[in-house]
């Protein structure tokens, strides 16, 4: 069975002008799988919010944009985790509000470690 560790977390507060708050420095090792979870509860009607992931295929890659997930408006379900991703390389997560007052947004980043 896999351990499970938060090894990452925080709470970084949305400007709304649709630039890019990334979660963490890119992460390189070790490879594993990761998961993260975000708590949404601060979202109001007019707020749009991208949570995206940028992935090295190699390791001598640059960073490609990988799966993006639109949240708009205020959400019911307030508490959000993303699929598992298994990382070889290096990820690098990101938050983008789009529209809206400027939020915070608290995360965590899920370890697995197998």
């Amino acid at each position: 069975m896999a351990d499970i560790s938060s090894d990452a977390d925080g709470n970084p507060t949305l400007t709304g002008s649709g630039s890019t708050d990334y979660l963490h420095a890119e992460l390189t090792t070790p490879a594993d799988v990761y998961q993260y979870m975000l708590d949404l509860s601060n979202m109001a009607d007019g707020d749009v919010i991208e949570f995206g992931i940028e992935l090295k295929a190699r390791s001598g890659s640059t960073r490609a944009l990988g799966p993006q997930f639109m949240f708009a408006n205020a959400q019911s379900q307030v508490v959000w985790f993303s699929p598992p991703i298994p990382v070889l390389h290096a990820v690098r997560p990101y938050l983008i509000q789009h529209e809206g007052t400027g939020r915070a947004v608290e995360w965590t980043r899920i370890q697995y470690a197998t």
